[in-house]
């Protein structure tokens, strides 16, 4: 009696206004399986619909007298079959329907708050709770009686597929429809345990699919059109399980962010339980919907975008009736927002408004930068947009399956919360401990992280070793850094790998830091890299000198594998590397090798010993310069080194100093490479700032030369020498993005590529050529000879005498074999899982190519530690280097050879020739030149 004298104060009509406000809303926020049926309803008439609007034929409906016995069976044996089943169904799942509702009902009945004190409400709610056997008892009555109606129904579809099996396939079917179904309603075990065969007729609608009504479109012209064969990709309907999982998959998505924006919070995510919170179950889903039409204006799509880049369209959309009732609603509602025009400010305005369902105090309390329109009109659209946002979601989730995939959502995110609440206890904790110090989280980050590095990797070799064949390793390998102290001994890197390949063979791993590589040694295992893993193993790991110093991967020799390195590489080819392209750019060759000649007969000239008839020459530098002044003018058309050049403002050796640094920091590997959570904090030697302050130097000096180029493009326009610069200007857009890059950005990364992959290499190999031959005086004699009998004394060598020069070229691919531009090759990346050599490699496994190694393979080449071109005019005479013979690849093989291969062979065959045309060499005292 005391509960019913607790009546508010002022309020009239006291009872009417506590029966609706208790037992009316406990109804609705409680009793979810009533509601629940009238989804099924809902959901069924899309079925029963889809059969009665079959389009019709003029042609009369014809009697199918000879199916009437085999009807009459599949209906008798529906009624035997059905009906008791779907019975024992009902009352096994009475039970769970009833104290299920009783739990729901109390726990609402707890939690109820309303215009009264809770106590008002409570005999209302009781009342509810009460009654709920009978609604029980009518729910089980509905799913009797509606057995003998699915049982009968065997008959009609065996009537409609014109085959008494089809209808003995739906008695089956039936009983796992109505099993699933009352599952959903029950939130039960999913699916069923019955099997679901198909009892209908397959229909190819990639053949036979109409097209769909455009907007606008009467009904009348869509039933007189013939169904149109559309193209077949075109005609690839999207699976209406894909939209879903996508849909719920966006939902989980915007609901973790919003989570991490304070936007919800626990709180919100238990009221949903109880069917008390409007912000979990429509404002995520219109959330997402309004984030959905956005990304879809912005990239101009026809349709809607979604996540995972999957476009839903007209054409492509799933049959059925719920697709046909939404999709043109809401792509009207897109061109709305659309003509809205939205600023950045309404958008997040917008926002707040669908998530919080128009709540006035949410909407003030969530400060996301969202401020409400001055206009009032304007202020009108938002709400009216934001309310049909939330009518979408609210159609949604009347969806009999819908509850139950958004049950398992909201479980997620409630999960994440709890997350979050623990970790912000942990910090409080720890701050009240005062354990936040920065000394004392890297210490014990450190700590622990050494331990966790030490287990998983004891763990995982057990497991790797007895499961699957992998490399052998040396021993001697270092906690946390692997085998770099021993690649840092008085031997070189190649040398000290190749002395380890004799060892334990020709494909085995070591360690950089944290990093795994495979070491290939043998032209055999270095075959099957290149050709049956060659994508495989396209790609290019990343490191600390590749992001600062190559521009993140910009520069499209240390690129990943992808669209980027693709299409940079195809313009550098196309433009300035192909035969062609260097057929054009012949006389910049040739003019700057002559020049340098010259250059070279003068210093003899000024500093000529009278008594020996000759000049003391440095010539590696020599070599540098020319090779800078080749490559820098065909890419950017100057000119650095020589006496004739008229301006020298230090660019040119600031340039060489940038190519020396590189090419000395590329290859180290630091402590950010070996142990990247150190990197923050540790930089040993300072490399990184080296490294920065090389790309910074780099990037000043290219900067130049583009705005150079660009003024000059502006005041002459084609008026001037196309070098490369100048074609990548009219190539890239500077306003448009490449492949993520910026336009600028890609252009000054090609060229740079374009400098260090042929300075550094050519000198490298002309140097070495030139020495070979001092040591060996008998050769260069040959080659002199070779040079005077075809050529004559009487005109300088051009190029096109270099393939008469066979000598010559012998002399060259000599030198490239012992002693390749780049002993070791750029390291390559795993992209997948892979078996080299019968040895199971994983993704991310690096590898390194000991072409040295490989092109000194005793099995292969008599005496491989001599110099003897002669080799590659008998015995090797059919060994090419372009990356098909294998045992000889100084240019690497696959997809990531030098592409400048041509470039480079072109400028030292001219090179040498001319040098030992036009002048004879010696050392000092007869000493021998280089060592190994």
């Amino acid at each position: 009696m005391a509960t019913f004298e607790a009546i508010g104060e002022g309020v009239p009509n006291k009872f009417i206004r506590c029966f609706k406000d208790g037992t009316w809303s406990s109804i609705l926020g409680g009793c979810t399986i009533v509601r629940d049926f009238a989804d099924v309803s809902f959901h069924s008439y899309f079925s029963v619909m889809d059969v009665w609007l079959e389009s019709k034929t003029e042609t009369p409906t014809e009697i199918k007298i000879s199916q009437i016995p085999g009807c009459t069976l599949a209906g008798i044996l529906g009624l035997f079959v059905d009906v008791p089943i779907i019975i024992m169904i009902v009352i096994y799942k009475a039970p769970f329907m009833l104290f299920k509702g009783w739990h729901r009902l109390v726990r609402d009945l707890i939690g109820r708050s309303g215009p009264f004190l809770e106590t008002v409400c409570v005999p209302f709610a009781g009342l509810s709770i009460l009654l709920w056997p009978i609604v029980v008892a009518l729910a089980s009555l509905a799913g009797i009686g509606s057995s003998f109606f699915l049982g009968l129904y065997a008959a009609v579809v065996a009537y409609q597929e014109n085959s008494t099996k089809r209808g003995l396939l739906y008695i089956i079917a039936i009983l796992s429809l109505f099993d699933e179904y009352t599952n959903d309603f029950l939130y039960l075990q999913e699916g069923s345990c019955f099997p679901r065969p198909r009892y209908r007729e397959v229909v190819d609608y990639s053949v036979t699919r109409p097209t769909k009504r455009a907007p606008g479109q009467s009904e009348a012209v869509r039933t007189k059109q013939p169904p149109v064969r559309m193209p077949s990709k075109q005609m690839q309907a999207l699976k209406a399980v894909v939209i879903w999982n996508n849909f719920f998959q966006a939902c989980e998505y915007t609901g973790r962010e919003l989570l991490g924006a304070g936007a919800i919070g626990m709180k919100d995510l238990e009221a949903w339980q109880y069917s008390k919170s409007d912000i979990v179950n429509i404002g995520i889903p219109a959330y997402t919907f309004f984030m959905c039409f956005l990304r879809s204006i912005k990239s101009g799509s026809t349709g809607f975008l979604m996540r995972d880049n999957i476009e839903l369209t007209d054409v492509n959309r799933p049959e059925g009736r719920v697709f046909d009732w939404l999709f043109e609603p809401m792509s009207i509602m897109k061109e709305q927002i659309k003509s809205l025009h939205l600023t950045e400010t309404e958008e997040l305005y917008l926002y707040k408004l669908s998530l919080y369902c128009g709540n006035r105090d949410r909407v003030d309390a969530w400060n996301n930068g969202g401020v409400p329109p001055v206009d009032e009109i304007r202020r009108a659209q938002l709400h009216a947009i934001s309310r049909r946002l939330r009518g979408f979601s609210a159609m949604l989730s009347r969806l009999p399956t819908f509850r139950r995939r958004f049950q398992e959502v909201v479980k997620a995110l409630a999960q994440e919360a709890k997350q979050r609440n623990n970790l912000m206890d942990v910090v409080r904790v720890l701050q009240s401990m005062e354990l936040l110090n920065p000394v004392y989280l890297t210490t014990i980050f450190s700590g622990v992280f050494v331990l966790i590095y030490f287990l998983y990797i004891m763990i995982r070799s057990r497991r790797t070793n007895a499961k699957i064949r992998t490399a052998p390793e040396p021993a001697g390998a270092w906690p946390l850094i692997g085998h770099l102290p021993m690649l840092s001994e008085p031997g070189l890197p190649h040398i000290v790998l190749g002395d380890w390949a004799d060892k334990y063979g020709p494909a085995f791993t070591i360690r950089f830091g944290m990093h795994k590589a495979l070491v290939v040694s043998s032209w055999e295992v270095a075959k099957e890299c290149f050709t049956t893993n060659d994508k495989a193993l396209a790609s290019r790991p990343t490191s600390v000198a590749i992001k600062i110093m190559a521009c993140n991967g910009a520069l499209f020799g240390f690129a990943p594998y992808g669209k980027y390195w693709r299409e940079a590489r195809k313009i550098a080819i196309l433009e300035l590397l192909s035969n062609h392209r260097l057929e054009l750019l012949k006389h910049v060759r040739i003019s700057e090798v002559s020049t340098s000649i010259k250059e070279l007969y003068q210093v003899w000239q000024e500093s000529c010993n009278s008594e020996t008839g000759s000049a003391l020459v440095e010539m590696k530098p020599w070599f540098g310069d020319l090779t800078l002044n080749v490559v820098v003018r065909m890419v950017a058309g100057k000119r650095y080194f020589g006496s004739s050049v008229k301006l020298d403002n230090g660019e040119g050796k600031r340039l060489q100093k940038v190519v020396h640094d590189f090419f000395h920091l590329v290859g180290l590997f630091v402590v950010s490479d070996a142990v990247p959570f150190l990197g923050a904090w540790f930089d040993f030697k300072g490399y990184e700032k080296a490294m920065k302050r090389t790309a910074k130097e780099l990037d000043n000096i290219m900067e130049g030369w583009l705005q150079e180029h660009r003024r000059n493009k502006l005041e002459h326009g084609t008026n001037v020498e196309q070098d490369f610069m100048y074609v990548l200007l009219s190539i890239l857009d500077e306003n448009d993005k490449f492949y993520g890059y910026e336009a600028d950005l890609v252009n000054k990364a090609i060229c740079v590529n374009m400098i260090f992959g042929g300075v550094d290499t050519t000198t490298v190999t002309l140097t070495w050529a030139l020495s070979l031959l001092l040591n060996n005086r008998d050769i260069l004699q040959k080659a002199q000879h070779e040079i005077d009998s075809i050529v004559g004394k009487d005109r300088l060598v051009d190029e096109s005498d270099i393939t008469k020069l066979v000598y010559l070229q012998a002399i060259v691919k000599e030198t490239l074999r012992l002693y390749p531009a780049a002993p070791l090759s750029a390291q390559h990346l795993a992209m997948e899982d892979c078996t080299v050599s019968g040895y199971h490699v994983r993704a991310g496994t690096w590898l390194f190519t000991n072409i040295y190694k490989i092109q000194r393979d005793p099995r292969v080449w008599s005496s491989p530690s001599e110099f003897q071109p002669e080799r590659f005019l008998t015995t090797q005479a059919n060994v090419d280097f372009r990356g098909k013979h294998f045992e000889f690849v100084p240019f690497g093989s696959g997809r990531r050879s030098c592409p400048g291969m041509s470039f480079a062979l072109q400028v030292v065959y001219l090179t040498l020739a001319r040098l030992l045309q036009g002048f004879d060499f010696e050392t000092p005292l007869n000493a021998t030149c280089g060592h190994d």
